[in-house]
Order: C-alpha cells, then sequence, then structure tokens
C-alpha cells in the first residue's frame, strides 16, 4: 500500500520487488507530502545564497509541479494543452503588465500572484482528469466550510467574539473563503448530485457571512446562489431544483428583505471611503 501511494502520488520510482496493490492508499498520503515538502525544503535551503531570490521561487516550484505529476498520466504541457493561444496570451499579458507599472517591486508582487494561480490550475487539471479525485477535492473543500463554521460558532458563543474571522486573519477574509466554495456546493445541489454535506456547507456559509459581519459577503452570498439558482434552471429545469429552491426559500425568508439593506450599506460605505495617506493604504 505504500509503494503504491509512492508512486500514484509522486513521479518518483517504485521500491523494486514491492509490487504495489493501490488499495488503502490515502491513508499515506500525509507521509508521502511530508517527503515531497521535505525535498523542496532541501532544494530552497540548497539554493539559499547561491542563486537570485527570483530564481530560488522558480526552480523550487518546479520541482513541485514536477514531483506532483500523476504517473497514470503526465499534466499536459504548455505545448500540448488544449487552449495552447489563450494559455499563451494570459502568460504573456500577465509578464507584459509589468512594463506599464510605475512600481516594479510591488507590481512583481502581483503577478507572481496571477502566475503561481496559473501553474496551480495547470496542476489540478491533471489531477482532475479522474473524475473520482475532483469529487474528493470537493469533500475535501466543503469539510473545510463546515470546520470554519465550527470555529466561528466557538468565537461566537464561547469567546463572545463581535466579528467572528474563522480560521483566517480578518473576518472579511472568512466570508470571501465560504463564498468562494458555496456556489459549487449549491450547484451540486441543485443538480442532485451533492453528497449530504452540500446543504450544510451552503447553510455554514451563510452563517459565517453573518457572523462576520461583513457586508461585501452577505451580498456576494446572496448574489452568487441567485445565480447559480437562476442559470442552473435556465439550462434544464426539473422538479428536484424545484423542491431546493422552495426549501431554501423558506428556510431563507428573511434574506429578500436584508438584500436591499445590503446593497444600500456597501454602496454607501464605498461613496463615503475617508480620504487616507497611500503609505497607511499599502500598510
Amino acid at each position: 500500500d505504500l509503494n503504491g501511494a509512492w508512486i500514484f502520488y509522486s513521479v518518483l520510482p517504485a521500491w523494486p520487488g514491492i509490487a504495489p496493490r493501490f488499495t488503502r492508499i490515502a491513508r499515506f498520503a500525509p507521509w508521502i507530502g511530508a517527503v515531497l515538502g521535505g525535498l523542496q525544503a532541501l532544494l530552497w535551503a540548497a539554493l539559499e545564497g547561491r542563486v537570485p531570490l527570483l530564481a530560488q521561487v522558480a526552480l523550487t516550484l518546479a520541482l513541485a509541479l514536477w514531483l506532483c505529476q500523476r504517473t497514470r498520466g503526465r499534466l499536459p504541457t504548455s505545448l500540448t494543452a488544449p487552449f495552447f493561444l489563450q494559455r499563451m496570451f494570459y502568460l504573456g499579458a500577465a509578464l507584459a503588465s509589468l512594463s506599464a507599472t510605475p512600481d516594479l517591486l510591488r507590481s512583481s508582487f502581483s503577478v507572481w500572484k496571477i502566475l503561481r494561480m496559473y501553474f496551480y490550475f495547470v496542476s489540478l487539471e491533471g489531477a482532475f482528469s479522474e473524475l473520482m479525485l475532483a469529487r474528493a477535492f470537493l469533500d475535501g473543500l466543503g469539510a473545510g466550510v463546515l470546520w470554519q463554521g465550527v470555529i466561528a460558532l466557538q468565537q461566537k458563543y464561547i469567546y463572545h467574539a463581535i466579528r467572528v474571522l474563522g480560521s483566517q486573519s480578518h473576518p472579511n477574509s472568512l466570508a470571501m473563503l465560504v463564498n468562494l466554495i458555496t456556489p459549487t456546493a449549491f450547484g451540486l445541489m441543485l443538480s442532485g448530485q451533492g453528497r449530504r454535506w452540500a446543504p450544510g456547507v451552503v447553510g455554514v456559509a451563510a452563517m459565517c457571512n453573518v457572523f462576520s459581519l461583513c457586508r461585501g459577503g452577505m451580498m456576494m452570498f446572496v448574489v452568487a446562489t441567485g445565480a447559480v439558482a437562476g442559470l442552473s434552471m435556465i439550462r434544464k429545469p426539473t422538479a428536484h431544483k424545484v423542491k431546493v429552491l422552495v426549501a431554501v426559500f423558506f428556510v431563507s425568508s428573511p434574506v429578500p428583505l436584508m438584500i436591499p439593506v445590503s446593497f444600500w450599506l456597501v454602496s454607501d460605505a464605498y461613496r463615503n471611503v475617508p480620504e487616507l495617506p497611500i503609505e497607511m493604504v499599502f500598510a
């Protein structure tokens, strides 16, 4: 099982003389992850002070991407991947934007995040070629939202926090985090493909938005779930979707009254932003 996990989660060669069975290999995933992370840390330490920082980051990221490629099907390269021109345009636009910036240091940080996101999604593209892995990934995201709800309840009713923040550094970050996952969970509910955790994820996400007192988060929760519901019904209306929407309406009957208030509060906050020195904005 460990040998199967070794070649399932990495491109490292299997141990000689041991035939992997590929059963119950998920239990070894944390240990394999620790080994792969250790290899990246060793490379980082070896490059420390010997190459520029940007090259150090790029080489470590390249090693991480190589180690995580699946043996059942390597990640598509830039030359063989679908939408080649679109990918090159995206990467080129990100790099070209550096030529128009008045502050290369700050802009380099933003561009690096954009490029990092690209390579992250390329990695997911290879991993999610198998539907079961994509489903497991969604289960993990749902579990993360549910855990944020547990922390939020603790902060709200045990520590009596006015604005909960979960495991994040700011209440707004908590709202943004759960709102990234909620539309997918709600879409699975409507399609009938969601597991039992999907309604809980949507409900806990709504609770986190309210407890965080993030006006923009509450507004975006309503907008996102409304957009998912509308587009899903336009694509293919079914009796199951109608039942889910009716149930959601009765459970969240006070929400329609909150929508205009949320829009007004958010728009008012942006209309009356105080003037701040540029140093405070970046701080």
